[in-house]
């Protein structure tokens, strides 16, 4: 049943990803790639790695969109998997990947490659070691997987540190403190530790700058919840449909003594990013486990009530296939937005920004080709004299790396931007560069900044976020400050 399931899921969305375009992250990671490095300002190496890969023999958004679904497949075979361990027969375990393939964002982070994309399969996974070492059912290899998959992990987000954190202090608060001292945790732990290690020293060696943007995220960049809001998050965040079956395994996990320490890991994480001002969804990796155990009590429920079970399961595929389309990009983009209209549902912004007609997920999947070839209109009107001494500067990474990636075929020169990795990339070599193609910058703003300020062009997409419509391209030229002396100005780590 593992099997076939995650099969099933890997079938889903290799048929529904590669539409709508490209994520402004998945274009920011495959320029991190092409800047191989153990570490980046935003994220560990493992992700931009992929992207760049991906990309190798020309621009491909199902190649792209493979990683994630392999991601997806993954935790739903682990869910399945889990659920098996936990005393579930073949309903426990089909009704398990139901919730884990079609529930709202964990479905989302099959599509998208970002650095969540192995998060829910990593802590799903590493639960069912635990669970294994715990009850004495391990294999020889155990500590050897459950450390590549901590070390997997740790090569593509650094929220895995508050995961290890919770698991750690959820065994040591209950009787299973006593996997703590075998042989495959400690070979797990050493494996991990010495994977993510690399990435750990390039933050150090670089001045942390995780931490800084961190900091900027939980004081101004990330939208706030309070403690009703944080907590109706959870339930909507998965499929409201679902919660009842994930407050149900959480309550079938803190029943039963021996499955206590998942309970707590729960509690202890839902406690850290509510109080660290984190995303609501940052939760969203921890669920799989207890979809496993909920559905492993709805199995108990029905046992002598068989017939309950068709009903049931219909009801989690009914309810998944319902909300589908919110999660994963089927319908052409008009159609989702008067889909969205009917079930009158309000895109809910995760950051400080407003939003239009689009949830943010969809909305940063459009406009960049366009904003590209906008850029390159400006930049044909240039004399050759001046394309030699032009820099193009940007906002953002999402501008940068749209630029970077679209520009070439349209004869672009690199954007540069202060923003995240972009700022340790530094200027490039013209950096004596005084024409400044500046985006996102109003003629009055730059006449103090050059001594003739035109707007060149404006890109337009209606579809994109609003802080990414109308954008004024200014040309700029006589720049009061060479490129090697405006640069260092222009860091931001947000």
């Amino acid at each position: 049943m593992p099997f076939w399931a995650a099969l099933a899921a890997l079938a889903l969305h290799l048929v529904g990803n590669a539409h709508y375009g490209f994520f402004r992250d998945e274009l920011y990671f495959i320029m991190c790639g092409r800047h191989p490095a153990l570490g980046y300002v935003d994220q560990p190496p493992l992700v931009p790695w992929l992207a760049a890969l991906t990309q190798v023999f020309g621009h491909s958004l199902f190649a792209l969109r493979v990683v994630p679904a392999i991601g997806a497949a993954a935790v739903t075979w682990a869910s399945a998997v889990l659920a098996r361990d936990l005393g579930g027969n073949r309903f426990a375990q089909a009704l398990s990947a139901i919730f884990v393939t079609l529930g709202s964002t964990l479905m989302l982070q099959g599509v998208l490659l970002t650095t969540d994309v192995f998060q829910p399969f990593v802590w799903t996974f590493t639960i069912l070691c635990v669970q294994r070492i715990a009850t004495g059912t391990q294999g020889p290899r155990t500590g050897v997987f459950l450390g590549l998959a901590l070390g997997t992990g740790a090569l593509s987000k650094y929220s895995i540190a508050f995961f290890g954190l919770s698991l750690l202090v959820a065994l040591l608060l209950t009787p299973e403190r006593r996997a703590l001292r075998t042989r495959p945790v400690l070979i797990g732990i050493a494996i991990g530790c010495a994977i993510g290690l690399p990435s750990v020293v390039w933050q150090v060696a670089h001045g942390l700058p995780f931490l800084e943007l961190l900091r900027n995220g939980s004081h101004g960049k990330n939208v706030v919840l309070g403690p009703s809001a944080f907590a109706v998050a959870q339930l909507k965040m998965l499929n409201p449909f679902f919660a009842p079956f994930w407050l149900t395994g959480l309550w079938f996990v803190f029943r039963r003594r021996e499955l206590r320490w998942i309970g707590i890991t729960y509690v202890l994480l839902y406690l850290l990013f509510f109080f660290l001002h984190g995303k609501d969804y940052y939760l969203m990796a921890i669920y799989p486990a207890l979809f496993s155990a909920g559905a492993v009590q709805v199995d108990v429920w029905t046992t002598h009530r068989r017939r309950l079970r068709p009903v049931v399961f219909g009801f989690a595929v009914a309810s998944g296939i319902f909300l589908l389309p919110m999660t994963l990009p089927i319908l052409p983009i008009d159609t989702f937005i008067a889909y969205e209209s009917a079930l009158h549902v309000v895109p809910k912004a995760a950051e400080n920004q407003r939003l239009d007609r689009l949830p943010q997920y969809w909305a940063d999947m459009f406009g960049w080709p366009e904003l590209a070839e906008t850029m390159a209109r400006v930049y044909s009107t240039l004399s050759p004299e001046e394309r030699r001494r032009a820099f193009i500067l940007v906002d953002n990474y999402g501008e940068a790396s749209a630029i970077n990636f679209f520009g070439p075929s349209l004869g672009l020169p690199p954007a540069i931007s202060g923003h995240n990795a972009y700022f340790t990339w530094g200027p490039g070599p013209n950096v004596d560069a005084d024409l400044m193609i500046d985006m996102n910058a109003t003629v009055d703003d730059d006449r103090n900044a050059c001594a003739d300020a035109r707007l060149g062009g404006v890109h337009h997409n209606p579809y994109a976020m609003p802080y990414e419509q109308n954008l004024s391209i200014v040309v700029c030229r006589g720049s009061y400050e060479p490129l090697w002396k405006l640069f260092p100005k222009q860091r931001h780590f947000n």
